[in-house]
């Protein structure tokens, strides 16, 4: 008891006489028991929105690498997409692996290469269109 028993749906406060319990951190994501409960993300999970990164480092990353005011972060933390663009904010941060086609060898065969792609997870990005391929120059090293 007195934690947010995520489980069930149930949201409790944190043992008020119980100092561990409220400044313990349950889900080792950086964040105490008692600031999630207090803000809303949940203290069994450590990502609450499920993007890739826990809530502690995300919180520091609106809070401080982007300098976001704390109430507008702590509504980022429990949104997976921030500029709705269908790419999680922790692909963005972190980057994503694809493969691209580079070309063929001398049997015809495709060349690939993978490569890291990063994204503001406050700008939104589109699909590339196929009028975008006319325009669309990409040089690449193999």
């Amino acid at each position: 008891m007195g934690q947010n028993d995520n489980t069930r749906g149930i949201k409790r406060r944190p043992k008020p006489f119980n100092s561990a319990d409220a400044h313990g951190d349950k889900d080792s994501d950086g964040l105490d028991n008692l600031w999630e409960y207090e803000n809303g993300t949940m203290i069994t999970d450590a990502d609450t929105d499920h993007d890739g990164i826990k809530d502690g480092a995300e919180l520091h990353y609106w809070n401080v690498t982007r300098g976001i005011p704390n109430e507008t972060a702590v509504e980022y933390l429990k949104d997976p997409d921030v500029d709705k663009d269908n790419i999680t904010d922790g692909k963005e941060i972190n980057g994503w692996t694809v493969k691209i086609i580079v070309g063929y060898d001398e049997e015809n065969k495709l060349i690939s290469k993978e490569v890291t792609l990063y994204g503001d997870p406050l700008v939104a990005y589109r699909a590339p269109r196929e009028e975008d391929a006319t325009t669309m120059k990409t040089t690449l090293e193999i």
